[in-house]
């Protein structure tokens, strides 16, 4: 986007919208804001009639682009900033399938100044296949985050692509830790079987330190803590009537084994570090455990059960770990509040819906996503006093959610169509910007969110936007 400014304190941005498919689209709307204070003037397309801030466009082929501009005023000074946002509405045919529906945003933000919510960069990212893993990480000079099967570095600074390491399956969760990134990943063998690895890469080349192959089903995220690097690792017995899990610690450096300890049935969670022990928990039959290991031997340290029944835990979210508390989400829509140093419950929160993600911990509150029980989906966001479970407040917008990070004294909540920064303390909203089908949750950093959007069919950008 290119602005210039006139006598008249007018602001013109030129903006480009592009069809990324191959299929015409059809019945395009482009719908045009401008934050406060700044006032909209006018819009003109190249390809559309235009009547106030909306453009009507009937078609455009594959590839082709609709170009034009906004004016813009800005009072009582340039020196207060705007942004002017363009989202683009857009369905298309595709072939031999009849009439189908997508809904898009513009990838690009058209902005003049640095306010909160607008975008320092945005990146194009040609992976190869579909999804975001979990995870990004932020060093302190590159950002890397996984599309698809791909693990990507990223200029922080910039934006620009510094290196790509591609995994023939799986999204790769990455961590980061003393110039290095770990991940576990799979693929299937000749025989259909298949096969977990584990992988050092260099953070400042993405060049292959060492890797790991045929190590067993790999539990949640990698941990790295006092210079030992962890995997919760699940294997069963050749004739598959045995199972049972490895709290695996590996030398950073060199991938050598360092110490197992063993259960006897699979690892439930993630290995986190909780002041300077490392924890698990297991299912046993009916009831879960906790472990607590000592980092350094691999020692037990002590086992304790949680007095909850195992098949009410919903075994496909983490737990949520603190210094004095574990909080479970369960199959009957309540999240558990489990005292760490003796496996009692301490509170139980009931959510008005079918079930939640992993809830966060933030400052002296739990945000708790919660799903609707008709779409499936998360519709609100439940924060809760993590001392005795009492509701603080409730943020609920007309649809769904996808993701929430938390920095300072804002939430920022994702959803379908755009991302929202709260006062994490009421709930008020402070802005709201249209960046659409973010997939995967942001990371923040300094003030910073880095994350990624999957603005097209089988298109990706990575970004980053101001935060407070």
């Amino acid at each position: 986007a290119n602005d210039s400014m006139t006598a008249s304190e007018e602001l013109r941005v030129e903006f480009t919208v592009t069809n990324e498919l191959p299929e015409p689209a059809f019945d395009v709307t482009l719908q045009f804001e401008v934050d406060r204070p700044g006032k909209l003037v006018a819009v003109s397309s190249s390809r559309g009639d235009c009547r106030g801030s909306v453009c009507e466009i009937s078609s455009f082929d594959g590839h082709e682009s609709v170009i034009g501009h906004v004016i813009a005023t800005q009072g009582p000074s340039f020196d207060e900033e705007t942004e002017i946002k363009v989202d683009a509405n857009v369905s298309w045919l595709l072939v031999d399938s009849g009439r189908s529906y997508w809904e898009c945003h513009a990838t690009a933000q058209l902005v003049y100044g640095g306010q909160p919510g607008s975008l320092i960069w945005t990146t194009e990212v040609d992976a190869n296949g579909v999804g975001c893993g979990d995870g990004i990480e932020v060093g302190a000079e590159a950002v890397y985050a996984t599309f698809a099967d791909e693990i990507y570095a990223f200029s922080k600074s910039t934006g620009e692509a510094m290196w790509d390491y591609r995994r023939k399956n799986g999204l790769p969760d990455p961590v980061l830790a003393d110039g290095s990134i770990y991940f576990d990943s799979w693929s299937k063998d000749e025989n259909d079987e298949l096969r977990y690895f584990i992988y050092s890469l260099d953070a400042s080349q993405g060049k292959l330190n060492w890797r790991h192959s045929d190590v067993g089903s790999i539990r949640g995220r990698a941990l790295v803590h006092d210079g030992i690097l962890f995997f919760a690792i699940n294997e069963e017995t050749p004739d598959g009537q045995e199972k049972y899990g490895n709290l695996t610690a590996f030398d950073p450096t060199s991938g050598f084994l360092k110490w197992r300890y063993k259960v006897e049935t699979w690892i439930a969670t993630s290995p986190v570090e909780i002041e300077a022990n490392v924890y698990f928990s297991t299912r046993e039959g009916d009831e879960p455990f906790l472990y607590s290991i000592d980092p350094v031997t691999g020692e037990l340290n002590r086992k304790a059960s949680i007095s909850l029944n195992a098949n009410s835990i919903n075994e496909y979210e983490e737990p949520l770990w603190s210094p004095d508390s574990i909080y479970i989400p369960s199959e009957s829509n309540v999240l558990y509040s489990i005292d760490l140093a003796t496996g009692e419950i301490n509170w139980s929160y009931t959510v008005e819906g079918i079930g939640f993600n992993t809830p966060a911990l933030h400052e002296g509150s739990l945000y708790v996503p919660v799903w609707d029980q008709i779409s499936k989906d998360p519709f609100a966001m439940d924060v809760v006093d993590p001392e005795d479970g009492s509701l603080k407040w409730r943020y609920q917008p007309d649809e769904r959610l996808t993701w929430v990070v938390l920095d300072g004294g804002s939430a920022y909540i994702t959803s379908k169509s755009g991302l929202v920064s709260l006062d994490a303390s009421t709930g008020i909203q402070k802005w709201d910007a249209g960046y659409a089908f973010i997939c995967g949750p942001p990371a923040v950093v300094d003030g910073v969110l880095y994350g990624r959007a999957i603005p097209g069919y089988f298109s990706y950008i990575a970004f980053a936007i101001r935060g407070e």
